[in-house]
């Protein structure tokens, strides 16, 4: 709802909106780079070789369903997990987050390195599958 300021001479003055800076987010600026690149690509690759082909797009659009695919499958499951977890009577995901710094440095290192690769291999599993 927007609040008027003051009434001066019949003119209503509304308080300015917020700036909204999208260019200092670093997502924001890695998303702007990769859509300069790609439209730009094809210009710049057609200024060395005129007979340059560019890659079949249809690869891209591979990559891009097969990294939605793995985004749905991960936040599946996530939300089964969280659902299994609470029917198991486990304790608190944070009870066992805040005893995480217990460990030796070695079994950090394990337990990251572990939660890494079943992320990667559930990433090419997602790839595999799409094509």
């Amino acid at each position: 709802m927007i609040k008027l300021l003051k009434k001066q001479d019949t003119v209503w003055q509304f308080p300015l909106p917020k700036r909204f800076v999208w260019n200092t987010h670093p997502v924001m600026i890695q998303l702007l780079f990769f859509v300069t690149l790609g439209v730009g690509m094809p210009s710049w690759i057609y200024r060395f070789d005129n007979t340059a082909a560019l890659p079949d797009l249809g690869i891209s659009y591979l990559f891009l369903l097969a990294l939605l695919f793995f985004l749905l499958i991960l936040t599946l499951v996530w939300k089964l997990f969280n659902k299994s977890w609470e029917r198991l009577g486990l304790p608190d995901i944070h009870y066992i987050v805040g005893h995480f710094k217990t460990l030796d440095l070695w079994q950090q290192i394990l337990l990251y390195w572990l939660s890494f690769a079943l992320i990667f291999l559930a990433a090419i599993g997602s790839l595999i599958a799409i094509y």
